[in-house]
């Protein structure tokens, strides 16, 4: 997980259909120079909000390259293909999205880079990073799962390690595009928590991710996520993680599972 983005890296500046995955703190925990993972997830009962809809996300090709030079790490990240089937409708479509027609919605997800900085030297007993990067416009709005809209965020992060646990935290900022009317951007509260137990070749695992918006009033497009994963990891050098989704807050999904797949080099 971590502390601070600040380039390019893996992972999203507070997408609003999926909130923005946490610092992966691997990247700077060996001497490989490239780490890359592979996956996807089903979550079910998830609020498409710009469409007016809940259903059944599909995630393809969740994809992340990290690419590591000393105390930097450049990060890129996201999702090929998101396939969405509406079964629930809630409210009419924003203008410009297409209303449930029985036909599911297809579209790229978020695509992410990011910079990530090392702020401490090795035997630290805290270590700690900044984050930046940004959520770029690639998905459609007459589709109706995301924001054709550039996002930012800065995020700042630590872990501290003790005997085979770790725990990482990471806050910062998120500055999202918004089509709601009188919003011309969001801004909201950033942040993720991770507890580990290093066992070996298997790696239990418990995070918290997600995004609280400064206002209390609802920009459509731009709600509060939230969501508990719990899973574990097997493997060091070649790996597959496998986690249960659970959601909290109103536009998370109900349900749902990511599976993930990687390796260093």
């Amino acid at each position: 997980m971590a502390l601070f983005a600040t380039m390019p890296a893996a992972t999203a500046a507070a997408a609003q259909l999926r909130p923005l995955p946490p610092v992966d703190w691997d990247a700077f925990d060996d001497d490989a120079r490239m780490h890359t993972t592979i996956g996807a997830s089903v979550l079910t009962d998830q609020l498409a909000s710009l469409a007016g809809t809940r259903g059944r996300l599909f995630e393809l090709g969740l994809y992340r390259v990290a690419f590591r030079s000393g105390r930097v790490v450049l990060d890129f990240s996201g999702t090929a293909v998101r396939h969405f089937r509406d079964e629930e409708l809630l409210e009419p479509p924003m203008e410009h999205t297409r209303a449930p027609n029985g036909r599911a919605r297809v579209d790229t997800g978020d695509h992410l880079a990011a910079t990530l900085f090392l702020l401490t030297s090795a035997g630290a007993p805290v270590d700690a990073l900044v984050r930046f990067g940004t959520r770029l416009p690639t998905t459609d709005n007459a589709i109706g799962l995301d924001r054709d809209h550039t996002d930012f965020f800065a995020t700042l992060a630590a872990r501290a390690i003790r005997g085979p646990w770790s725990l990482a935290a990471e806050a910062g900022l998120g500055i999202n595009g918004s089509r709601s009317a009188g919003f011309d951007q969001a801004d909201v509260l950033v942040y993720s928590a991770e507890l580990r137990l290093q066992a070996g070749r298997v790696v239990p695992l418990v995070t918290v991710v997600g995004h609280d918006g400064f206002t209390s009033r609802r920009i459509r497009g731009n709600e509060d996520l939230g969501e508990v994963r719990a899973g574990v990891r097997v493997g060091e050098r070649r790996w597959v993680r496998i986690e249960a989704v659970a959601g909290y807050a109103e536009a998370a999904p109900d349900v749902g599972l990511l599976v993930t797949a990687g390796w260093k080099r």
